[in-house]
């Protein structure tokens, strides 16, 4: 019986859908997706074809490539990461104490939706659930008290 690989084991096995398209453009069976019916059709490969290509110069040579590739990207979303974080360290956020916030925010909240015609939203009120006005007060405060919005720009 002959051993089938998924293209997702070609993926775990280290290989990058340009290998698989340079090197098994085309698959040694197509089926169907035995998990979900309508998912496209997988495509198998058989293993010791698989086994034969990995072998070969041109493959190692073009799998070391893709690796280095590879690494060097993770690298540089890392430094991008690292970057947005030492920014985002550097935010200093400030809100004065406004014993009137949650009314604001209450306001905030009921305008917008009625600007927007939202006609169906359940307004703000002091009695409204303790939790949701938790939530449109710090909302109210990030966007309006705080340099949120232009920083995130």
């Amino acid at each position: 019986m002959v051993e089938l690989y998924t293209q997702s084991t070609l993926l775990e096995r280290g290989w990058t859908k340009k290998l698989i398209a340079d090197f098994a453009p085309e698959p040694d069976a197509v089926k169907t997706n035995p998990f979900f019916k309508k998912a496209a059709p997988m495509k198998l490969y058989a293993e010791d074809r698989i086994t034969q290509i990995e072998q070969s110069d041109e493959f190692i040579n073009a799998f070391h490539t893709a690796k280095g590739r590879k690494k060097a990207a993770q690298k540089a979303v890392y430094t991008k990461k690292t970057a947005l974080l030492n920014l985002i360290d550097q935010i200093e956020i400030r809100i004065a104490d406004d014993p009137n916030i949650q009314n604001h925010a209450i306001a905030s909240y009921n305008d917008f939706h009625e600007e927007m015609g939202h006609y169906d939203y359940e307004p703000a009120r002091k009695t409204s659930d303790f939790h949701f006005l938790e939530r449109i007060t710090v909302n109210y405060a990030r966007h309006n008290l705080t340099r949120y919005d232009s920083l995130i720009d």
